[in-house]
């Protein structure tokens, strides 16, 4: 395929050079499911590239709240009283149309 013969993300996704030189990435993502998606066009040895899926509002509130030293209980009141919030994973059945 020409890269000049479809758009940017078509060439990105369908191209066979693009997937044989690791253009492309698989991800997956909390919702969607696993997915590809556009990988990384230059490498370095020290700082290599993480192309994962996108995360949702307050995916890792948790994590984060603990790596500060609250514990559970804790972390349970925050959302109780609104001040932690994450959004939540729809089944992906529900995001479907019929």
């Amino acid at each position: 395929m020409r890269a000049d013969q479809c758009g940017p993300g078509e060439f990105f996704l369908d191209d066979s050079h693009m997937h044989e030189n690791g253009f492309t990435a698989t991800a997956d993502h909390a919702v969607w499911g696993e997915h590809q998606r556009w990988g990384p066009m230059v490498t370095f040895t020290e700082t290599p590239g993480r192309y994962g899926p996108g995360v949702l509002a307050g995916q890792h509130t948790d994590a984060v709240l603990d790596e500060l030293g609250y514990d559970a209980e804790a972390i349970a009141q925050l959302r109780e009283d609104g001040v932690a919030w994450s959004a939540e994973v729809p089944p992906i059945e529900a995001m479907l149309p019929d």
